[in-house]
């Protein structure tokens, strides 16, 4: 199981963006098929830390969607994020996104 810390930053984390300025794929989560059938529904925020070479140092909770299968998904696809370096200043830097990961059935 990934790690699921309390909300807020540490200097560790590196500069706060966006995912689409740190150009990332974001493939979908996989909606756990049990919580299909019990219409489970939600919304949860992924703190994702990119390393400088682009790769996920970690991916941690930001805000939980209340319900620890779709907040089990949402960590799992943030594992699956890949992006390329941040480069500020023409340096690769690490970097934090918030990744929001939405559960709907239709």
């Amino acid at each position: 199981m990934l790690s699921q810390s309390s909300v807020g930053g540490s200097r560790s984390e590196g500069k706060t963006v966006q995912l689409s300025q740190a150009q990332c794929l974001v493939p979908e989560p996989i909606y756990p098929s049990i919580a299909r059938r019990m219409g489970e529904q939600g919304k949860t925020l992924v703190r994702i830390v990119i390393n400088e070479q682009g790769l996920i140092n970690q991916a941690s909770l930001a805000q939980s969607s209340g319900l620890p299968r779709l907040d089990q998904a949402a960590l799992d696809a943030a594992q699956k994020v890949r992006c390329k370096p941040f480069v500020e200043s023409g340096v690769a830097i690490k970097v934090t996104a918030i990744q929001p990961y939405i559960f709907r059935l239709e």
